[in-house]
């Protein structure tokens, strides 16, 4: 049985100024122990009830820019601000040493009344606020496109599937690529190129629910979206819907034309599969890769992933 208090206990020898320390799991998103320093109790700061992560920051949804994700796979600590109740707080995300390796702590500071703060005092704490948001946002965003990034994608994902897989979600991955994109830039140019891929992102944006399910640019010509709670007999109508969409827009840059196609690889995903979710992403790619070899411009998708 893991000891959290003595965790807790080593790590304020170090760490004093904090008003919460918590033992998360970043990938379940569940709060293990936590601790309120009794020195800065604060109305508002009372986390003890909290089950999840997230939670604390009274949003209903989990954090896009989850630090304590990062902090597990790089091993690194991590810090970042977020804005609530009026509060600015900094959160520090310090990844455990084995054995208890696969758990973060989190060191969480109200820094409203800080020295920091204070040299801003010339900025409202909306602006400042709206700042934090943007940051943030920037550092899961495709600034090309808009979409989300591979950053979200390593720290969103394993939450899904673990969320799935306690929920008896089904789910999909699809991973697309634009057919002969390098020839686009060598023709039309690099400018053209960026164009398409910034139309192509509008397309998927349109061909999946809003709010539900995400799209990541993976890289390049690359992209994945992930489809949530999704029955296997449906899989094939929405590869088939973005490939026709695909296929039927007239790509326009200046007075050019740009005909494009798609090749989509696709996995479902029972919720009772249990698998990293690296190696869905390579059974996804083995589909694209079917794809590609079939003559492009169509889709290959697997269900029942084991």
């Amino acid at each position: 049985m893991i000891d959290f208090d003595n965790i807790i206990n080593n790590v304020t020898l170090f760490h004093k100024n904090f008003d919460v320390i918590r033992i998360v799991d970043p990938i379940k998103k569940e709060v293990l122990h936590s601790k309120n320093n009794t020195d800065h109790d604060k109305e508002g700061l009372n986390d003890s009830n909290i089950d999840s992560c997230y939670g604390f920051w009274s949003r209903g949804q989990v954090c896009n820019n989850c630090i304590s994700m990062r902090a597990l796979k790089e091993k690194k600590t991590f810090n970042k601000f977020e804005y609530m109740k009026a509060h600015l707080f900094m959160t520090t995300a310090i990844p455990l040493d084995p054995p208890y390796d696969g758990y973060v702590v989190e060191l969480i500071a109200d820094v409203t009344q800080s020295e920091l703060i204070g040299q801003m005092n010339r900025t409202s704490m909306i602006d400042i606020y709206e700042k934090i948001e943007d940051s943030n946002k920037a550092l899961i965003t495709d600034p090309l496109t808009g979409l989300h990034n591979r950053r979200f994608l390593q720290e969103r994902l394993p939450f899904e599937l673990v969320n799935n897989n306690l929920k008896a979600f089904d789910s999909a991955i699809l991973m697309i690529d634009l057919d002969h994109f390098k020839k686009i830039n060598d023709v039309f140019g690099h400018m053209a190129g960026d164009k398409v891929l910034k139309d192509f992102s509008k397309i998927l944006q349109r061909c999946i629910r809003e709010d539900y399910d995400w799209i990541v640019r993976y890289g390049g010509e690359e992209f994945i979206v992930y489809l949530k709670n999704i029955k296997a007999s449906n899989l094939d109508q929405v590869c088939e819907k973005i490939r026709a969409e695909v296929e039927k827009t007239a790509f326009r840059y200046e007075d050019n034309i740009i005909p494009i196609t798609v090749s989509i690889g696709a996995s479902h995903i029972k919720s009772s599969v249990v698998k990293c979710y690296e190696d869905i992403l390579k059974a996804t790619d083995e589909q694209l890769y079917l794809a590609k070899q079939a003559g492009r411009n169509t889709f290959f998708s697997r269900v029942n992933l084991t």
